[in-house]
């Protein structure tokens, strides 16, 4: 068992060394209108008509900026 664990952290420090394994940085404004999307979603979670067009425009945002914000989150 012990020498199982072993393997398995080596496997997994060497698979975090990949390019692929690493999270793409975000800008700071990105961060930003991510925490502020994040914050409105929470605030209106009960309203049945929250949608992408909804947050974006409340945040002034286009809803492909408000997609994009979020791509590579997991």
């Amino acid at each position: 068992a012990a020498v199982a664990h072993s393997v398995t952290q080596i496997l997994v420090a060497g698979l975090r060394t990949l390019p692929a394994a690493q999270p793409e940085p975000v800008s700071s404004l990105t961060a930003l209108h991510r925490a502020q999307i994040k914050a409105y979603v929470q605030q209106h979670l009960a309203d049945p008509a929250l949608d992408v067009a909804r947050i974006a425009a409340a945040l002034r945002l286009s809803p492909s900026s408000v997609h994009r914000v979020f791509a590579g989150e997991p």
